[in-house]
């Protein structure tokens, strides 16, 4: 039989304590700890509007090499936005299952702070004018 739990806090100075607890509370096993923004759709929202202008400017750069001149946008692709953090998977709690289910008591469980970055991938058709 499988149980599964799903916690949500915004109190990430309480995440080492949460999973404590659950190793305590004979959880014999711990699959994934994601961490994940709030607002995700903002932030994603985001990170296209500075993929667009990066992309413009990279465009801009590249007409002035060539010595022509840009014109309208035609078509705007938003091609991705992808979420990377902290991920701590399987191989983090298993040894410290272990340790607990062999008679010890339960480690302390230590989560590295970080970052989340959010990233997007655009592409631009546009126009060249001569």
């Amino acid at each position: 039989m499988t149980n599964s739990l799903e916690v949500k806090t915004t109190k990430l100075d309480l995440a080492g304590k949460i999973i404590q607890t659950a190793l305590t509370s004979d959880a014999n096993q711990i699959d994934r700890i994601y961490f994940d923004v709030s607002n995700e759709q903002k932030y994603n929202g985001e990170a296209i509007q500075k993929a667009v202008k990066n992309a413009i400017s990279d465009a801009q750069s590249a007409a002035e090499a060539s010595g022509v001149k840009l014109g309208r946008i035609l078509t705007i692709n938003v091609n991705n936005t992808y979420m990377s953090g902290n991920d701590y998977g399987r191989g983090n709690f298993a040894a410290k299952a272990a340790l607990y289910d062999a008679g010890e008591s339960a480690p302390a469980t230590d989560l590295a702070p970080g970052d989340v970055t959010l990233s997007a991938s655009v592409s631009l058709k546009i126009q060249i004018d001569q």
